[in-house]
């Protein structure tokens, strides 16, 4: 992750996840933050793992806003 720092990261999941669980998914969140990495974490009560994520136009919007904050000009 290193080599990756300087990159803004945005991280979704669903916590019914079963093809990624939050558990293994955590971990790697609590070390970009250790890194002071530019992420941004959303974990979705109930979520699973591509419905809940591509059927929440409000959640989409939220990452396409957080790369248009964070590109580089």
């Amino acid at each position: 992750m290193q080599n990756l720092k300087h990159l803004p990261v945005y991280v979704v999941t669903g916590d019914k996840d079963r093809l990624v669980p939050v558990r293994t998914v955590r971990p790697w969140i609590k070390e970009m933050k250790i890194l002071n990495m530019n992420v941004q974490y959303n974990e979705i009560k109930g979520g699973r793992h591509f419905r809940t994520i591509t059927r929440n136009p409000d959640m989409i919007s939220e990452v396409f806003d957080f790369f248009d904050e964070h590109q580089e000009r």
